[in-house]
């Protein structure tokens, strides 16, 4: 006898779920249950979940369980969010029971005014099983309903003063549209017309063009189309029109032209013979110094200038550089002329 009591491991689906259940996609469907199962069933009402695992036990994919995510929370029973759980992002299910309503009843229209009342509905007498007594009555409100056909038919006729008809369209205002194509458009001028279809070549609607020949003075259309080029703007057209509306705006500020490729490298090798020149110049002026140092000194001045410089170079590049002219031995010997002499101290050295 105990074997056949069912075992307390179902879950309690809520009624108004129940109500819902009908018309859902099979997504859906699956979900709900899901939720149900492993939110209800641990008696919450809301738990985290990643999408994986639900797809796992539900064998749905990831994007019928987000169409099913929103179905539901269209129908007002689930809310979503977003938690982190061990440091990883978990979608928050949340599971709203709605109260269970009964099925609402039609509601009655309201009486119409003026209309005439129903009549009473007549109690039946008799019931099927009589047989006579149902069919003799049947009978008789058929004949009922024949008399008073005509006079239902009939429209309800109040005396009284007459109803004075009144047109209750509202009268045409400035803006509006039909009065606008009966008012008659003022011709332009042959100056406005060239401007209007010039205004129109470059991208302005034909309304908008004829708009602003008429409205702005042509001094300061000529002004924005001349400024025009500098305004270095995405959209001319609109750009034009926006300016003329607003009243026309300031002059073009001076706009620098970029350097090109061919100027930039002009300009360097422009420098570089420059520099050239300037260390060609240096050099000559350095050697003049030195042969003019060397020429003003004794042959024993010379001779200890030279053993100096030949000191300073040292080691190995003092064995090789043992001629005056060596250019190892030359430079150390600038260097000591220059020490003792500097620059411009030649000519008092040799007064």
């Amino acid at each position: 006898m105990t074997q056949d009591v069912i075992p307390y491991t179902f879950i309690a689906l809520p009624r108004s779920y129940a109500h819902v259940f009908y018309g859902l996609s099979e997504a859906t469907k699956d979900l709900l249950f899901f939720l149900t199962e492993n939110i209800l069933g641990w008696h919450t009402d809301r738990k985290s979940f990643s999408n994986g695992f639900i797809c796992s036990r539900t064998g749905i994919s990831e994007s019928s369980l987000r169409r099913a995510r929103k179905e539901l929370a269209e129908l007002g029973v689930l809310k979503c969010g977003i938690t982190r759980v061990a440091g990883r992002m978990r979608v928050l299910y949340h599971l709203i029971v709605p109260p269970t309503t009964s099925p609402s009843r039609p509601e009655k229209p309201a009486p119409v005014e003026g209309a005439r009342p129903a009549p009473p509905r007549q109690p039946r007498r008799g019931t099927p099983s009589t047989g006579g007594t149902h069919v003799k009555n049947m009978q008789t409100t058929s004949v009922k309903e024949q008399h008073q056909a005509p006079h239902e038919s009939e429209p309800v006729q109040k005396v009284g003063k007459p109803v004075e008809v009144r047109d209750l369209t509202p009268p045409p205002t400035p803006d509006d549209d039909s009065s606008r194509s009966s008012q008659k458009k003022p011709d332009l001028t042959e100056k406005q017309m060239r401007m209007s279809a010039h205004l129109e070549s470059l991208g302005v609607h034909r309304s908008m063009s004829r708009r602003l020949v008429e409205s702005k003075p042509m001094e300061l259309i000529l002004a924005a189309l001349n400024r025009l080029p500098f305004r270095q703007a995405k959209n001319p057209a609109a750009y034009l029109v926006r300016e003329l509306l607003d009243g026309g705006y300031g002059e073009v500020p001076a706009v620098h032209a970029a350097r090109t490729r061919e100027d930039i490298q002009a300009k360097r090798k422009a420098e570089e013979v420059e520099d050239q020149a300037r260390r060609e110049r240096e050099e000559m002026e350095l050697k003049q110094h030195v042969e003019g140092v060397l020429a003003g000194v004794s042959v024993e001045d010379r001779r200890k200038l030279l053993e100096e410089a030949r000191a300073r170079v040292g080691g190995w590049a003092s064995r090789t550089a043992l001629e005056e002219g060596n250019p190892v031995l030359r430079g150390a010997l600038c260097d000591v002329i220059l020490e003792r002499w500097p620059m411009g101290e030649q000519a008092r050295m040799v007064a």
